[in-house]
Order: structure tokens, then sequence, then C-alpha cells
């Protein structure tokens, strides 16, 4: 009987080696406080290869390997970790240019097929459109065709950016101030805002802004509504305007009976 022992370290006392070159060995079981052999088992056929003496090389080696990949693995997660902080600090960065341009802060959503509605911003009261209407494009017939308008992004020396559509596709047609919006409910409140920003314009002292009843009848349609003080004014400007009416048509109607 000799001593042997597999790839592993573990400890054999062979009794006899079979033609195929397979051992009949006892493991031998070590005191876990001392290291030192106890007892040994029952004798069984051992398949592996055994070796004269404990393989602390190659258990050595296989451990440097280990300790080698585990530090790329480090080097790998440390390099990652960089990585993702640049785009993190890249990523800010951006979110900060983004925020000192009012029209850019939408073009991610919109990419993204976020956009759900625009707000309609022309001469006139605003009116809430939906993605299809406001991007569908009707030929001379009034059919809709299959391509969508030109939406650009307009720059003013101030820097601030607005996005407008084009009556077409290729941008030969009139331009129209739009304020996408992810929601309706957002365009709402985009409206309300509009609307509110006419009504200090026509009320403020010394305002040439005249009330009208369009932007009444705009708001209506939204379910929304102007002041009191707005509807007051308006009264005050269509009975001015009435009154204006039937003194020109008294003043013709006397030049007709003089004449």
């Amino acid at each position: 009987m000799a001593t042997k022992w597999d790839q592993h370290g573990n400890e054999y006392e062979t009794i006899t080696q079979l033609p195929n070159g397979s051992w009949v060995a006892r493991p031998v079981y070590e005191d876990p406080n001392d290291g030192e052999p106890t007892w040994r088992g029952d004798p069984e056929v051992i398949g592996c290869t055994l070796f004269d003496e404990p393989p602390h090389a190659k258990v050595d080696s296989e451990i440097t390997a280990k300790k080698e990949k585990l530090i790329e693995v480090e080097h790998a997660i440390r390099d990652r970790k960089a990585d993702l902080k640049r785009i993190e600090t890249e990523g800010t960065a951006m979110l900060e240019r983004i925020k000192q341009h009012a029209g850019l802060e939408r073009l991610d959503q919109f990419l993204a097929g976020k956009i759900t509605h625009f707000v309609w911003v022309d001469y006139g009261p605003p009116k809430i459109l939906t993605f299809e209407q406001a991007m569908a494009v009707n030929n001379d017939y009034g059919r809709r065709e299959k391509d969508m308008k030109l939406l650009s992004l307009f720059g003013s020396s101030g820097g601030d950016l607005t996005w407008q559509i084009n009556r077409y596709r290729d941008g030969s047609g009139g331009w129209t101030e739009m304020t996408p919006c992810l929601s309706y409910e957002e365009a709402i409140n985009v409206a309300r805002q509009l609307f509110a920003e006419h009504e200090n314009d026509v009320l403020a002292d010394g305002s040439h802004h005249k009330p009208s009843r369009s932007w009444v009848d705009a708001a209506a349609a939204l379910g929304l509504q102007l002041s009191r003080k707005y509807m007051e004014s308006l009264e005050t400007a269509e009975n001015t305007e009435k009154q204006a009416e039937i003194n020109r048509l008294r003043k013709k109607l006397a030049e007709l009976t003089a004449a």
C-alpha cells in the first residue's frame, strides 16, 4: 500500500491498481482541527489520476490563474464604472444644455414617439390638434396623403428655439408655430397659459390690444373661460363698435335724405 493524492489534494491509501489504470484505494480523512489523518474510508474505485506527491504546484497555478482572472474582472468593472460615470456626466451636461433652449426639451420625446398633441400658436387664438391632425398632408382636393408635414426647429438671435410645421412635406408652404405636448391635458394647460397671456395683454394699462369674440369662442371650445373683466371689456368694445356703426348709418341716412 502507498499514499497518493488526486489533483484536488485529496489523500488516498492505495490497495491495488486495476488494468484500466484506475485504483482501488481508501480515502484518508483528516482531523479538521490539526490536519492529521484520523480515519480511512472503505475501499472504492478511484477513476482519476493519482499522484505520488500532493499536487501543490497544480493547485497553486489554478489559484494564481483565478486570481489573475479576478484582477482582470475587477479592472473591467472599474473601467465600466468609469464609462458609466463619463456617460452620466455627459448626459447631465447635455440636459443642462437642452434646458437652455426650450424647443429642445421635447426633441427626445418626439423621436421616441411620445408626442400626442400640438397646440397651434398662430396669430389668432390657440387650438389643439392631435399629432395625426397636425402632421397630415392634404392635397389640393382635400384628400390626405401618406407624407408627413415638415417639422422644424427655428432659432432666434437670442438663442430661443420654436417648433414650426410647414404646410407641406417639402417646406414649400407657410409655417405655423406649434407647441408639442405629451398628452391632451398638457395641451390644455399650454392653451390655458396662452389665453391668460392674451388676456393680460388686452387688459394691461395703455394696451393697444383689443378683446376678441373669436378668443372667447375658442376658449369655450376647449372648456376654458376668460375672466369677467375681459368679458366686460369685450362687451364695451362691441357696444362701442355697434354704436359707431349706428352713427355711421344715421349719418349716411341723413346725407341721403338731404339729397
